[in-house]
């Protein structure tokens, strides 16, 4: 799937789908599978990757999409975590607006404030907007790529539980460690 997304409840994906793909999963390493089973397996997977997507485009709300970029504006899932996927709707995800995940922003339902304990960011963010964490007090975990080219003003205010930074290389770009680590209050 590339990248999984955690803490995500979606009704679209049934128990029964899951359980047969886990049971055709198993039987494929123990005894191995026919090829109509191998051809089930496929077209279950296919069912799953397409459900989940679609519950996960649901759970994002206020994007914007200009010049063939998306900007995530607010991102409403359940649980603590979230991992911003790479592409929407063929577009690649390049930033994150102001106050995104904010606790002043948190409302029915949105992910941020006090309840966001870890994001992880796909290659393709290149800019956070300023506050984009602002008091997210729980959030102890953030990952990110060396391509992310502009951290805004005060975007860790208030985030004093930070305490791991997961920071992927590509290329020869030159990472924004240094910004980050000087908007952690700690």
């Amino acid at each position: 799937l590339g990248f999984l997304i955690w803490g995500i409840i979606m009704a679209e994906i049934s128990k029964e789908l899951i359980n047969e793909i886990n049971k055709l999963s198993q039987k494929s390493k123990t005894d191995g599978l026919t090829e109509e089973e191998k051809q089930r397996q496929q077209l279950l997977r296919a069912e799953y990757i397409k459900a989940f997507r679609s519950g996960f485009k649901q759970h994002l709300q206020n994007i914007k999409i200009e010049n063939e970029k998306v900007c995530i504006h607010a991102c409403y899932v359940e649980g603590t975590s979230v991992e911003i996927p790479e592409m929407i709707e063929g577009y690649p995800v390049t930033e994150l607006a102001p106050y995104t995940f904010s606790a002043s922003q948190t409302v029915d339902g949105r992910i941020g404030g006090n309840r966001l304990e870890e994001v992880i960011l796909p290659k393709t963010v290149k800019r956070v907007g300023r506050y984009a964490f602002y008091n997210c007090k729980k959030l102890r975990r953030i990952e990110f790529w060396n391509g992310l080219a502009d951290l805004g003003a005060g975007a860790f205010t208030g985030c004093h539980g930070v305490r791991e930074i997961g920071l992927h290389f590509e290329g020869n770009k030159k990472s924004r460690l240094r910004e980050f680590l000087l908007e952690l209050p700690e």
